[in-house]
């Protein structure tokens, strides 16, 4: 699969990144939320995970630019009216809490793979 990982902490975006290709995807990343976003109007993705808090940005943002069947959001915690509102409008489709595990990667794959 072509994975999108958004994260401001370049340093977990690109452990992400060495990690998906490892499996055997195609991933790149993007430090850069607005970047992220402008891409969305001339690249395509099969996953685009986004990290939820990024300054003036949130990972909400970032997904809502592109038009996926599957999109994950990563976060520290998992406890805000706004990512239950997400998640029920279908703008979020999983939420991966940081650190994640290769078993939870595993689950976020495995689920993108059925949902494609």
């Amino acid at each position: 699969m072509r994975i999108l990982v958004v994260d401001d902490d370049e340093d977990i975006a690109l452990m992400l990144v060495r990690i998906l290709t490892r499996l055997g995807h195609q991933a790149e990343c993007c430090s850069e939320p607005a970047t992220a976003i402008q891409q969305s109007l001339f690249e395509s993705y099969d996953i685009v995970m986004a990290d939820y808090v990024m300054g003036p940005y949130t990972g909400l943002d970032v997904l809502r630019a592109y038009n996926l069947s599957f999109r994950v959001l990563l976060t520290a915690s998992y406890n805000t009216t706004k990512i239950s509102d997400a998640l029920r409008d279908g703008v979020v489709h999983m939420v991966l809490t940081k650190p994640a595990t290769l078993a939870d990667l595993s689950r976020v794959l495995y689920a993108a793979a059925r949902a494609r």
